[in-house]
């Protein structure tokens, strides 16, 4: 991570979609995790389960921030270097960023998704059928 500066100068397509890749990760809305974190908060809060909410959405809050303090500086350009003009980006889309922009847009559907009345449902009938 420390030798990686200036990811949205050198690879702007792959710094932006490393950049949803991260907010997926950290179950950030639209996300699908964010929608499956939210019901886990939710049900714990309802059954009256206050220390296993608070302890969660702790132990949630360090995960986010240590993580996106880690990669953050991936992002962001070294201080002491500046960038040369001659050596801006000339990447171009690969397969490789489509696959990427497939697995997010069917993360941010799945998130979508899951907030709908019928997606509720969905996803209900199938922890029903998984629970003992």
């Amino acid at each position: 991570i420390d030798s990686v500066k200036n990811l949205f100068i050198k690879m702007p397509v792959t710094a932006a979609l490393f950049l949803l890749g991260l907010l997926s990760l950290l179950a950030a809305p639209p996300f699908a995790a964010f929608a499956s974190e939210i019901f886990i908060l939710s049900a714990a809060a309802a059954g009256g389960h206050y220390i296993i909410f608070f302890l969660l959405l702790a132990f949630l809050s360090v995960v986010c921030v240590s993580l996106f303090g880690h990669t953050l500086k991936m992002f962001t350009a070294d201080d002491n270097a500046q960038e040369e003009p001659e050596k801006k980006s000339k990447e171009k889309f690969n397969l490789t960023h489509a696959v990427m922009a497939a697995e997010a847009a069917i993360l941010i559907v799945a998130g979508i998704f899951m907030f709908t009345a019928g997606g509720y449902h969905f996803f209900s009938e199938i922890a029903q059928s998984l629970s003992l």
